[in-house]
């Protein structure tokens, strides 16, 4: 006879938090929620490894017939208060997401967390029955904080059936356990918290343990998909009704899919120049049928990111050179004291259209842009993407740069302090550890800088780019003036000088509409990272109703950024300056109202990163009359 698991809920006790405020502690990641509910069971799972390859799987599938009633029947014959498990259940059918891994520790160690313990595994209590565990390696195979609310979060009843094999001594033992995340509620003349178990109650009431042993087993292969070899140990979990912004099964196992191919990709690729097997064997199914993941290796975009990668990994085994002149690869380093922070990888390919590109993929899984010009932040030990960390794009058209930046070894437990819950990023500023934030704060200055030098165009101290002279030129548009700071770029047809304004009276004489005539440009390099470009220009004829406006940015061969932020327009000055001398605009921000008996001569000041060749871009536009 099948034993049916009992249901036990968390009465409220003094330091406890409701059910509800558990599924906040997660915050507001900044990926997809699919991409974190992917990359949280994956790292847990990586966590907990104890073979050469991780064997990982996730299964949409629906729960119907004798299946389902087993899980109405056996799991949750009392489906509790505070969620909507109940209602799901009366369906005549239930999807679920089956995430599995094998190779692993399972989910080990005592079963109780108000009992004292030894130095043993802790994983069962702190994935279970603790929240915001300790992220302590050495005690377990995990690392279960607040991350793993998101298998939560992912169900409409907020409710997951876990089952786990682990080792018991020399032998293995399974357990099974049911967990939820309610609202609170009262019954009884009684306060409960939301949280919920299903397992088997203490003699004495006062806790849940999970079911075990072949009983376990019983009800876990009615409902399951997922099977344990003999002695094999692992964890699958039993996500009950996803419900991820409206997606459907099928929508939902896609953007799995998308989402392992984007943050896991590094796990499907082998070390270089070894016969070793990938470091996860990563499966993805839809109602038993297995869904193909493309091979990073050779996916049109991510090979690049995989270029970067192998270099580096080269570089941090043996030192060796990268094997490609496409491919670079620079050690990031602390000056003081001396240390290694990481390396980075930065590929350069020719610029092709992405599949899954974010202008296409409008849920947000994809995360990179064409042309590419960001960098795949990683530790050295878990290797998994923690986000790609945009960067100024490349300075020419058609071209595209990948990076991938690895923490070194030796600091790679301060870049993990520096994750949030979601493990979707670094966050310096919120580190106690003076040492460790200033590690990992000096590590994302020194990427971008590298990632400057390799791959924005740098300008000379004179404004022009390498050896060619800023000429500067003007456009087509009869009133619109174009500095390029950079010289001229390459495939760009451009119109000869206008007529230089006239001098004497014929400056001030009437014309049909104002003119804005360019007289030169200069720089002056500030302290610190930052200079300024001035923009030399005159005005002539009536100025009553128009206005001069400016738009900045960096300049590429083929076109310009104005979006960004290593450029600001400070204003105009009503004079000509000379390029050692800074004055402070008179007439701020980029737009600057004209009227007649105003100063005709003007300096435009834009402020950038030192280093970066601009482009000005001078309008003059017609507005109300003043």
């Amino acid at each position: 006879m099948t034993k049916n698991l009992e249901w036990w809920p968390k009465q409220f006790g003094p330091g406890d938090i409701d059910g509800d405020g558990a599924l906040k502690l997660l915050g507001r990641p900044t990926l997809h929620p699919v991409s974190v509910l992917v990359r949280e069971t994956a790292q847990n799972s990586w966590d907990a490894k104890n073979d050469e390859q991780v064997r990982f799987s996730i299964h949409g599938h629906t729960l119907t017939g004798a299946r389902l009633e087993a899980l109405r029947s056996s799991v949750f014959p009392n489906p509790g208060k505070g969620t909507d498990l109940k209602a799901v259940l009366a369906r005549a059918s239930v999807p679920v997401l089956e995430i599995s891994d094998r190779g692993t520790t399972g989910l080990g160690g005592p079963l109780r967390n108000d009992l004292v313990h030894g130095s043993e595994s802790t994983d069962y209590i702190d994935f279970v029955l603790n929240i915001g565990a300790k992220r302590d390696k050495a005690l377990g195979g995990g690392t279960y904080g607040f991350g793993k609310t998101i298998s939560y979060i992912a169900s409409s009843a907020h409710t997951v059936l876990i089952w786990s094999r682990c080792a018991d001594g020399r032998k293995t033992q399974s357990r099974l356990i049911g967990t939820a995340f309610g609202d609170r509620f009262e019954t009884r003349g009684k306060r409960y918290t939301g949280r919920q178990w299903w397992g088997e109650k203490t003699s004495d009431g006062t806790m849940v343990e999970p079911l075990l042993g072949r009983a376990a087993d019983k009800i876990a292969h009615g409902v399951f998909a997922s099977r344990f070899e003999k002695e094999e140990t692992g964890t699958s979990l039993l996500i009950i009704d996803p419900r991820i912004l409206e997606l459907d099964l099928p929508q939902l196992v896609e953007a799995c899919g998308e989402a392992i191919l984007w943050h896991l990709w590094p796990k499907l690729v082998s070390p270089p120049r070894t016969r070793k097997p990938r470091p996860m064997d990563i499966r993805l199914y839809l109602e038993g049928t297995e869904v193909e993941i493309p091979d990073p290796k050779t996916h049109p975009t991510l090979r690049h990111y995989v270029s970067s990668l192998q270099a580096v990994r080269d570089v941090q085994k043996s030192g060796s050179e990268p094997s490609s002149a496409l491919v670079t690869v620079d050690e990031i380093e602390l000056f003081r004291p001396v240390a290694t922070l990481g390396h980075l990888g930065i590929t350069k390919a020719a610029t092709r259209s992405l599949e899954g590109s974010t202008e296409a993929d409008p849920d947000g899984i994809a995360p990179v842009k064409s042309p590419l010009h960001s960098v795949a932040l990683m530790r050295n030990k878990a290797e998994l993407v923690v986000r790609y960390l945009d960067l100024p794009k490349p300075p020419a058209s058609g071209v595209d740069f990948a990076g991938v930046f690895r923490a070194a070894e030796d600091v790679d437990d301060f870049f993990a302090a520096a994750e949030p819950p979601a493990h979707d990023s670094w966050e310096p500023k919120g580190m106690l550890d003076k040492s460790a934030k200033r590690h990992v704060n000096m590590a994302l200055k020194r990427i971008r800088e590298t990632w400057k030098e390799r791959v924005l165009p740098a300008i000379g101290d004179d404004g022009s780019r390498g050896s060619g002279g800023s000429e500067g030129f003007l456009s087509a548009e009869l009133g619109d003036l174009v500095v390029g700071l950079d010289g001229t770029r390459a495939g760009s047809q451009l119109p000869g000088p206008r007529p230089a304004p006239a001098t004497g009276g014929g400056r001030s004489s009437p014309t049909a509409r104002p003119r804005l005539h360019l007289v030169g440009s200069g720089g002056h390099a500030l302290r610190g990272s930052t200079s300024l470009a001035m923009i030399k220009f005159s005005l002539e004829g009536p100025l009553d109703g128009y206005a001069v406006e400016c738009v900045a940015g960096i300049g590429y061969e083929g076109g310009t950024d104005a979006e960004t932020d290593s450029v600001a327009i400070e204003g105009f000055v009503p004079e000509h300056l000379d390029g050692d001398r800074v004055v402070v605009p008179t007439r701020l921000g980029p737009t600057m109202l004209l009227e007649d008996g105003f100063a005709l001569d003007w300096t435009v000041v834009v402020s950038h990163v030192a280093g970066l060749a601009i482009d000005v871009d001078l309008r003059l536009k017609q507005v109300a009359a003043t």
